[in-house]
C-alpha cells in the first residue's frame, strides 16, 4: 500500500512550507523505508521528462554582472580566453576557460578580466550573462552547488520559481541554456567538480581560480601582475593628474599588482601625496612587519598599501570598513546599518567604494562586496579586539533574526510575495549561517547570542537547510531556549528536533524529545502544544509499526485539534489516522477519515494538502477495489500536482494510469 506521503518529513516540510502552509513541522505521516525507492523513481522519471520536455523556457533578457569600475585592456590575455572558448579551444570541455594566478595570489585582477570579455560577448550571448562567487577561498562559507543552481537559474530566468525543489535544479538548469548560448562567470572557483555541474550547456564558460592546475591536464590561462604600461595607464584612470612617469613609478613600488595599483592611485588623488613618498613608505621594513603577512610577496604590498590607504581615513571610518569584513559574500545595506549602527551609510560606503576599499555590485537593490585578500586583513584587525568583534557579532545576530522574520513573514503570506521572499533568502543565506555559527558558539556564555539565534522554526528556513544542518540549528534552537528559561520554545524545539531525529531513524532519541515537549506542554497547560506532541508520537509509533500505540496517540492528537476548533489539525490527523487504519486493513475506517480530511481541507482553500488527501484516498479506494473512485480521485489530484508544481507530480500520474489501465480492462 504505497502512498504519497511515504516520503520523509524533510519532503513534505519543503512542498507544504513552500505553499504557505503555517505551524510547526507536525503533521504529515511518512515511512523513511518508502521514501528512498519513491525518491529515486521521481528523479528518473523527472530525468527522463526534462529531457523530453518539448519547449524551452521563454528567451529571457540577458543579464549584467557587475563590471570593474576600472579596466585597462590586456590584450595577449583576452586573445588567450578567446582562443580558449572558441569551438574546440578547451580540453576542458565545449567553450571553457580557466583564468587562474600562477602563483594562487588575489588581487591580479582575474575576476576584472573575466567580466570585460562578458562585456565584449555580450551581444553574441542570447541566453544572457551570469556571475555567481563560489568564495571558494572562505573556509567556513563556501558555496554549494544548489545555491549557485539558484543563482544562475534566477539571474538568467526573470520568472524561475525559487520555490523549486532541488531534485529539479539540474535538469532545469540545463534546459534554460540549452540552444541558447548564454556566457556564465564561476567566480573563486576551488572544486573543480562544479564546473561540470554549473556550466551551461550551450554556451561559455569562464571560471576564475587561485589554483593553476585546478583540473588534471587542463593548464589554467594564468594571469600574473600587469604589464608596466598598463598597470600605469590603470594608476592614471584611478589618478588623471598622474604623469606618465609617476604612473610608472607608482605601478613599479606596488608590484604592478592591479587592485593594489587601483587603491593606491585613488589614494594619491584624494591626498596629493607624492609617488616617491608612497614608494620609501612601502619600502620601509618597520611598517612592512606591522602589517598582515600575505600569501605572496605582491599581496604583501597590496596589504601595505591597504594599510596606507586606510590611513587616510578617519578613525570612524577605519572601524566602520573593518567591520564590513565579518558578512562572508556580498552583503546588502540592512547589513552596514546593523555594522555600523547606522541608519544612513550611504555617503560613508561611496567613499570607501571610491576608494576601491569596497566593491558596489549591479542590481535593484545595492549590494557590496569586499576583495577576499581586503576581508582577510580586516578580519585579522577584527580578531585583535575580541571584545569589538563579539558586540559586531551581537548587532548583527540581533539584525539577521529581524531581516528572517521579515523575509518569513511574507513568505507565509503567500501567493507573489514568495519567490521574491525565497530570492531574499538565497541572497542572505551565507551570512543567517555565519550567524547561526556564531550562536551556537556563544550561547552558554552570551545572553544576546542565545537572544539573538536563527532559529529553524521559520518555515522558509525548511526549503534550504540540509538535514545535517537542520539538525544543528534546530540543536542551537534548544540550547538558546533552554538558556534563556522559555518553556514553551524549548517544548517547540523539542517537537521539531524529534522529528529531525525520526527523519534520521533515530526512534529512541525522537521519542525521547517528543515525550520532552509534551510533558512540557501539559504542565503549561498548552492543549495545541499538545495536539502537535501526541500527533507527532503517532508518527514515531507509525515508524516503530505500534499501530494501535500510533491510532491512540492521532486519535487523542485529533480529539483536541476538535476542542479547540483547529481545523488544519483536525484534517491533518484524520488524514495520518486514515493511513494508519489503511496500513491496519480496516479500509472503511481508512477511508471515511482520508474523506474527512479531503474535505476540511478544500473548505479552507488549503490545495496542497487536498491534492494529497485526493491521492492518500484513491489509494484507499484502490485498495478496496474500487478503481473508478480510485481514477476519480487519482485524476482530480493530478490536476492540483501540475497546477501547484508539486515534486512527485509523476507518482500521482502513473497511479492514475494504473487506475486507467483496470478501468479498460488492460490490466
Amino acid at each position: 500500500m504505497e502512498t504519497i506521503l511515504g516520503l520523509s518529513y524533510a519532503a513534505w516540510g519543503v512542498i507544504l512550507a513552500a505553499l504557505a502552509v503555517v505551524g510547526t513541522f507536525a503533521g504529515v505521516y511518512y515511512t523513511r523505508r518508502q521514501a528512498k525507492q519513491v525518491e529515486k523513481t521521481e528523479r528518473q522519471a523527472q530525468a527522463a521528462q526534462d529531457t523530453l520536455a518539448g519547449s524551452s523556457p521563454p528567451p529571457p533578457p540577458p543579464a549584467n554582472p557587475a563590471l570593474a569600475t576600472h579596466f585597462v585592456d590586456r590584450p595577449d590575455l583576452i586573445s588567450k580566453i578567446m582562443q580558449a572558448i572558441s569551438p574546440g579551444g578547451s580540453s576542458l570541455g565545449p567553450r571553457t576557460a580557466i583564468i587562474s594566478s600562477l602563483r594562487g595570489m588575489g588581487g591580479v585582477g582575474k575576476t576584472e578580466l573575466a567580466r570585460e570579455v562578458a562585456r565584449g560577448m555580450k551581444s553574441q550571448c542570447p541566453g544572457g550573462v551570469a556571475e555567481v562567487n563560489l568564495r571558494g577561498w572562505d573556509s567556513k562559507q563556501p558555496m554549494e552547488e544548489e545555491e549557485a543552481l539558484r543563482s544562475l537559474c534566477a539571474q538568467l530566468d526573470p520568472d524561475f520559481d525559487a520555490k523549486m525543489h532541488v531534485e529539479k535544479l539540474t535538469p532545469y538548469w540545463q534546459r534554460l541554456t540549452s540552444g541558447r548560448r548564454a556566457l556564465v562567470i564561476l567566480d573563486n572557483l576551488k572544486d573543480s567538480g562544479l564546473i561540470n555541474a554549473l556550466r551551461p550547456a550551450d554556451g561559455i564558460t569562464l571560471v576564475t581560480s587561485r589554483t593553476s592546475n585546478l583540473v588534471t591536464g587542463v593548464p589554467g590561462i594564468d594571469v600574473g601582475v600587469m604589464e608596466p604600461a598598463e598597470a600605469a595607464a590603470l594608476a592614471r584612470q584611478n589618478c588623471p593628474q598622474l604623469s606618465e612617469a609617476d604612473a610608472l613609478a607608482l605601478a613599479k613600488a606596488v608590484g604592478h599588482l592591479p587592485l593594489a595599483v587601483e587603491i593606491a592611485a585613488q589614494r594619491l588623488n584624494d591626498s596629493g601625496e607624492s609617488v616617491a613618498a608612497l614608494a620609501e613608505r612601502l619600502a620601509d621594513p618597520g611598517r612592512a612587519a606591522r602589517v598582515l603577512k600575505g600569501d605572496t610577496d605582491q599581496e604583501d604590498v597590496l596589504l601595505r598599501v591597504l594599510e596606507w590607504s586606510l590611513g587616510g581615513l578617519s578613525d570612524g571610518q577605519k572601524r566602520r570598513w573593518q567591520a564590513l569584513s565579518l558578512p562572508p559574500g556580498d552583503f546588502g545595506l540592512w547589513t552596514v546599518r546593523a555594522l555600523w549602527l547606522d541608519k544612513d551609510p550611504v555617503d560613508d560606503l561611496a567613499a570607501l567604494t571610491r576608494r576601491n576599499l569596497v566593491t558596489r555590485l549591479e542590481g535593484d537593490e545595492p549590494r557590496w562586496r569586499l576583495h577576499d585578500v581586503l576581508r582577510r586583513f580586516g578580519l585579522a584587525a577584527l580578531a585583535a579586539d575580541e571584545e569589538r568583534e563579539q558586540a559586531l557579532w551581537q548587532q548583527l545576530g540581533l539584525a539577521a533574526v529581524a531581516r528572517l522574520r521579515e523575509i518569513d513573514d511574507r513568505f507565509e503570506s503567500g501567493g507573489a510575495a514568495m519567490v521574491p521572499a525565497l530570492a531574499e533568502l538565497d541572497q542572505e543565506l551565507p551570512l543567517l549561517r555565519a550567524v547561526q555559527a556564531w550562536a551556537a558558539r556563544r550561547i552558554k556564555d552570551d545572553a544576546v547570542a542565545a537572544e539573538g539565534a536563527v532559529t529553524s522554526h521559520h518555515q522558509i528556513l525548511m526549503l534550504r537547510l540540509k538535514n545535517d544542518e537542520n539538525l544543528e540549528w534546530i540543536l542551537g534552537q534548544l540550547r538558546a531556549a533552554e538558556h534563556r528559561g522559555e518553556k514553551a520554545e524549548i517544548a517547540r524545539a523539542a517537537g521539531n528536533l524529534g522529528l529531525v531525529y525520526l527523519e534520521r531513524g533515530d526512534l529512541d532519541r525522537a521519542t525521547e524529545m517528543q515525550e520532552k515537549g509534551l510533558t512540557i506542554a501539559e504542565e503549561l497547560g498548552d492543549r495545541a502544544g499538545m495536539a502537535n506532541d501526541y500527533g507527532n508520537l503517532g508518527l514515531v509509533y507509525q515508524e516503530r509499526g505500534d499501530l494501535d500505540r500510533a491510532a491512540e496517540m492521532h486519535e487523542k492528537s485529533l480529539a483536541i485539534h476538535e476542542e479547540l476548533g483547529n481545523r488544519a489539525g483536525m484534517a491533518r490527523q484524520s488524514g495520518n489516522l486514515g493511513l494508519v487504519h489503511q496500513q491496519r486493513c480496516d479500509l472503511d475506517r481508512a477511508a471515511e477519515m482520508q474523506r474527512k480530511s479531503a474535505e476540511i481541507h478544500e473548505e479552507m482553500g488549503n490545495r496542497p494538502n487536498l491534492a494529497i488527501a485526493l491521492y492518500n484516498l484513491g489509494n484507499v479506494l484502490k485498495d478496496k477495489g474500487d478503481w473508478a473512485g480510485a481514477a476519480e480521485h487519482f485524476r482530480r489530484s493530478l490536476a492540483l500536482f501540475e497546477e501547484l508544481g508539486m515534486p512527485y507530480v509523476e507518482q500521482v500520474r502513473q497511479a492514475l494510469a494504473e487506475a486507467e489501465a483496470h478501468l479498460s480492462g488492460g490490466a
